[in-house]
């Protein structure tokens, strides 16, 4: 959803989860926790950020902190990953994290780079935001 004209210069982003294991990654899709994608990924902003009648017009939380931010993102892997370990446990036994991502795309949808936000922590149940701009 845009709230401005989109041009085919115009950058999109997308978020994409990496379960990470000892030798393994897998991207792990919104269909593992019977969810589609949009649905997913609102369901993620909620969780992170919050409904939009508590931010600002200039996505600012009045005394929002690093800890709190990734207390956030953590009690959505929380939940995200018990789903997917009730229903996937012999496919994905193993994963220790999850890496969060932000993909860059083009008009087309092809990647044109990939940003790590950060990593939960499937045993501690702890998110660490490492993103540095």
């Amino acid at each position: 959803m845009f709230a401005h004209y989109v041009a085919e210069e115009t950058p999109r982003y997308a978020f994409r989860f990496i379960g990470e294991g000892e030798n393994f990654e897998i991207e792990l899709h919104a269909s593992y926790v019977d969810s589609e994608e949009s649905e997913n990924k609102r369901m993620f902003f909620l969780y992170a950020y919050g409904g939009a009648i508590h931010v600002s017009h200039f996505q600012l939380r009045k005394g929002d902190l690093k800890g709190a931010f990734e207390r956030r993102v953590a009690r959505y892997f929380r939940r995200y990953f018990s789903v997917l370990e009730k229903r996937y446990e012999e496919r994905l036994r193993g994963i220790q994290r999850i890496r969060l991502e932000l993909v860059r795309v083009n008009s087309e949808s092809r990647v044109i780079e990939v940003r790590t936000i950060g990593h939960y922590d499937t045993k501690s149940e702890t998110f660490q935001h490492t993103w540095s701009p």
